[in-house]
Formats: structure tokens, C-alpha cells, sequence
């Protein structure tokens, strides 16, 4: 997928990203915090959305430094959309950015045009954590089923790394066959935007 660079300022350092395509806009927010952007792998999905995705605080390129709150996560958002002249959104977090795509819509709700929130923190429960896992699993291949289980034993480890943890997310994503995009579209729908 084509994009641009782009920085946002805060008092803190900058908010680093990349930013393409063409139609209503989309935020993405990734896990973590504290780990690299990975919403790079949307890309398929985002044909007709202009997107938006960025290092969150915590990790080079972005500011390093904190404080490292939920306000301050909210603020980053904000001072993305700012800098990229988008007035409202789509947004869509996965895990920790659900959680954050949640807080933003309620500190700034007329930002958000919708929400595409993926295994998020704080929904209900453990957000069906265990269900979601046997059913993504059960969609793998079985030599990609045998790779996640020795992924995920090395990240349940006394030195997990982010490249498994980034291994696990791509075995695991493409189980989801559509699901984002369905998602995506449900929502363009309900908020009647083209």
C-alpha cells in the first residue's frame, strides 16, 4: 500500500506514522502499548479508506518519553488527526488500541464517525479472549496451528520477545478471513458516510 510519512507535534516528542489511500478516513490504532506498529498487515483491507496509522507513544520513531496515561494516548490521537487535518473518523484499535479507540470516543466523541474495536481491553470479561483463540485456531492450517502453539508457549516464557509476539499475530490474522473488512464496510454503512 502506497503511503506517506507524516509527525505529529506534542510537548513531548513527536508522533511518527504513515498515511495513504483515498476516501473517508479510518484510524488505526495497534496494540501494546509498548509494542511496534503492525497494522501495516490492513493494508488489503483498506481499498477505498483513507487510512492513518502511527507508532504510539513509547517506541522509536515516536516520543519515547511519558507520561504514559490514557489521556495522553487520547491526546496523541488527537494531535494525529489535527496534523493530518481530519475532523472525524472511523477508527478502528486492536486489543490495547480498542481500549484507546474506546476512551477517544468518549473524550472526543465528535472525532469518531464509528468504531471497529478488535479483542479490546476493558469490553467484558476477558473480551471472549479464550473462545476467540480455539476459533482462530481451528481456522489455521495444521502446520500453521503447530506454529502458534510453540509461538505462543515461547511468549507465555520468561523472555518473550516482540518477534513472536509479531509471529503470532500473523499466523493468527489471516484465520479472520474478511472480518475487517465486513467490519469496515458495516460501519461506512451505519454511519452513512461513501
Amino acid at each position: 500500500m502506497a503511503e506517506e510519512t507524516f509527525a505529529a507535534g506534542t510537548p513531548e516528542g513527536p508522533i511518527s506514522g504513515h498515511t495513504g489511500g483515498t476516501g473517508a478516513p479510518v484510524l488505526l490504532l495497534h496494540g501494546g502499548p509498548a509494542i511496534s506498529d503492525y497494522t501495516d498487515m490492513l493494508g488489503p483491507e483498506l481499498g477505498e479508506w483513507r487510512w492513518a496509522r502511527y507508532q504510539q507513544r513509547g517506541l522509536p520513531p515516536s516520543a519515547v518519553g511519558g507520561p504514559f496515561t490514557v489521556a495522553k494516548h487520547v491526546a496523541d490521537a488527537v494531535a494525529v488527526l489535527d496534523t493530518l487535518g481530519i475532523e472525524q473518523a472511523v477508527v478502528l484499535g486492536h486489543s490495547w488500541g480498542g481500549h484507546l479507540a474506546l476512551h477517544l470516543a468518549l473524550v472526543q466523541p465528535g472525532r469518531v464517525a464509528g468504531l471497529v474495536i478488535v479483542d479490546p481491553l476493558g469490553a467484558v470479561g476477558d473480551g471472549g479472549v479464550t473462545e476467540m483463540g480455539q476459533e482462530l485456531t481451528a481456522r489455521l492450517s495444521p502446520a500453521a496451528a503447530t506454529r502458534l502453539r510453540e509461538v505462543d508457549a515461547r511468549l507465555e516464557g520468561p523472555d518473550p520477545t516482540d518477534d513472536d509476539a509479531l509471529a503470532s499475530l500473523t499466523l493468527v490474522w489471516p484465520g479472520q478471513p474478511g472480518c475487517v473488512a465486513a467490519a469496515l464496510a458495516k460501519v461506512r454503512a451505519q454511519a452513512g458516510l461513501s
